[in-house]
């Protein structure tokens, strides 16, 4: 093989090129009015490059070449780029004043070779990461205990420990969201915990500003756009175990409002037995998914635990015979031995066409993380109608629902009585504290009104010994709540909705059959399953009316 080498005008042309990117650098130096700055004539100094990492220098490309007392001099392309934001923002968090220099893209690649010279433990990284231990997560703490290390922040902190306070109470809570909104005198920090938002106290308006910053660098948005909302998650690091953060940033009129969804893994290991169907129901699930084929379907509305349920489904069926697939929008939990996919607008990649490609797979089960549109219904149901067992959400309110609406979406009513296996309706509400939980001794007319109630249920339902509970408080839980329990109803599709499916043609009442059947068969809706767990002494009957509607007692009073 012959060996080329450079030649006199190679070398040429590359000098030629330089010069001309130096001049370019010189224009954009007038332009923003900084200083010029020819790197491959200015001398480094490593006590300035050990300030950010290599990896950190490279993706912004920018170069730090000089510190002088709290003065770090950075070269960087334009002042207006975002890596040159994200770096002034590391820098700045370390009490360094920045000080720009405009310098070409080459001499700044040239001069990050010497970063080659410096051990990577040298170097100060950015903090791209939130680290908790388990040591730090306190069991058994308060709303107040989180409030006072909150009340506790100054502004001399840095930004990452202010953040790993916050984060680190929203783990020891439980809470499933963290609210920092921008107020026009502060910035009030609220966790939500069981569904009910907490207030937790409140930071210096300039301190919350730093963290939308800082969120931003983990989550990989724009820095500089502060009037348009933008979307991105990060991990959290609990003792070396990932924690994903959902990131929602919105312009509000005193700055910026973010919520931040934590996915912590732990929250979500649930089998069936855990999501607090009563005994029959539970059975009724077990024996319906043991199907081959077919759809299940949960539906309510957004934070009614329908992922959740979905992925105590997948935890049953993921057996080494079993070939499990999900498309998500977007993953919010990571299932060994399942295959997740991701929906991305970027690549093309939706439900429709992820799931078209899915069941090129070979899959046994596939979860769709929502039916939205008709060509997902009408796939999914084809999937479901060819020796597959289909998981998916709709939004609907309640489990007949799930008729009309798959009929709008374009699905023929005749092929979804033998595609639709059983639709979930649900919903959370909180369970009462076991260690501050009281009797409630109910009023003569309650008590009619419960007896009318349980005489109208199935045998097999009424609960032979009842009594209610009400919420008291103490240091174990938030004003008498701890953790949450679904409300369940469950609409399974047989022989007798089959037939009424193949009729809808000519009968466009269908609604009002579906109805009829169920009142027939009894089936227990969500709120009489919410009635039946506050006479167990789970949760409130004003717990269940909050979040399943007013309980009309007259209802049951004649019926057998």
């Amino acid at each position: 093989m012959v060996k080329l080498s450079k030649t006199p005008i190679d070398d040429k042309l590359a000098d030629l090129r330089k010069e001309a990117e130096e001049r370019d650098a010189a224009r954009i130096s007038g332009m923003e009015n900084i200083p010029y700055i020819n790197l491959r004539e200015t001398p480094i100094e490593t006590e300035a490059l050990e300030l950010l990492s290599e990896k950190i220098a490279k993706e912004t490309a920018i170069l730090i070449f000089k510190k002088e007392g709290d003065e770090a001099h950075v070269a960087t392309r334009s002042s207006a780029s975002e890596g040159y934001a994200k770096a002034k923002l590391l820098l700045e968090e370390k009490g360094l004043v920045v000080v720009p220099r405009i310098a070409s893209i080459s001499s700044i690649r040239e001069a990050q070779e010497k970063y080659k010279s410096i051990k990577e433990e040298e170097m100060g990284g950015a903090a791209n990461r939130i680290e908790i231990k388990e040591s730090e997560i306190k069991e058994r703490i308060s709303l107040e205990d989180v409030e006072k290390e909150i009340g506790e922040i100054r502004e001399e902190l840095d930004t990452s420990k202010i953040l790993k306070t916050i984060t680190k109470g929203a783990l020891s809570l439980r809470a499933s969201d963290i609210h920092v909104e921008a107020r026009a005198k502060n910035t009030e920090i609220r966790y939500r915990v069981d569904g009910a938002l907490h207030s937790a106290g409140s930071i210096k308006s300039e301190i919350g500003a730093r963290i939308s910053s800082r969120i931003k660098l983990l989550s990989n948005l724009k820095l500089n756009i502060k009037d348009e909302a933008q979307d991105g998650r990060f991990t959290i690091y609990k003792n070396e175990r990932p924690v994903e953060v959902r990131a929602s940033i919105v312009p509000s009129e005193y700055g910026e409002s973010l919520v931040l969804r934590v996915l912590d893994p732990e929250l979500v290991g649930l089998g069936i037995t855990d999501l607090g169907m009563g005994e029959l129901d539970e059975k009724t699930v077990r024996r319906v998914i043991k199907n081959p084929n077919g759809m299940i379907l949960t539906t309510g509305p957004t934070g009614s635990g329908k992922t959740t349920t979905l992925y105590a489904f997948l935890k049953e069926k993921n057996k080494s015979q079993n070939k499990l697939i999900t498309i998500e929008d977007p993953i919010e939990y990571h299932l060994e031995g399942v295959e997740q996919t991701q929906v991305s607008e970027e690549d093309n990649y939706t439900f429709v066409s992820g799931l078209r490609s899915i069941l090129r797979q070979d899959p046994d089960v596939i979860m769709i993380g929502e039916i939205r549109d008709e060509e997902t219904a009408k796939t999914a149901v084809d999937a479901s109608l060819t020796g597959h067992l289909v998981f998916s959400t709709l939004h609907t309110n309640d489990s007949i629902g799930t008729i009309p609406r798959l009929i709008d979406l374009g699905v023929e009513p005749s092929v979804l009585g033998s595609a639709l296996n059983i639709v979930i309706s649900q919903r959370l509400v909180r369970k009462l504290c076991p260690s501050c939980a009281k009797e409630k001794e109910p009023t003569q007319e309650m008590k009619e009104n419960i007896e009318n109630f349980l005489s109208s249920m199935p045998e097999d339902r009424r609960v032979k010994s009842w009594s209610l509970r009400e919420n008291g408080d103490c240091k174990e839980c938030l004003g008498g709540f701890k953790g949450r329990v679904g409300l369940f109803e469950l609409f399974e599709v047989d022989e007798r909705i089959e037939e009424i499916l193949n009729e809808v043609e000519e009968d466009k009442n269908i609604i009002n059959k579906l109805k009829k059947i169920t009142q027939e068969k009894r089936m227990i809706s969500l709120k009489e399953d919410g009635i039946l767990k506050a006479l167990n002494g789970d949760t409130t009957l004003e717990e269940v009316e909050s979040i399943a509607g007013p309980i009309d007692w007259t209802v049951y009073k004649n019926r057998e």
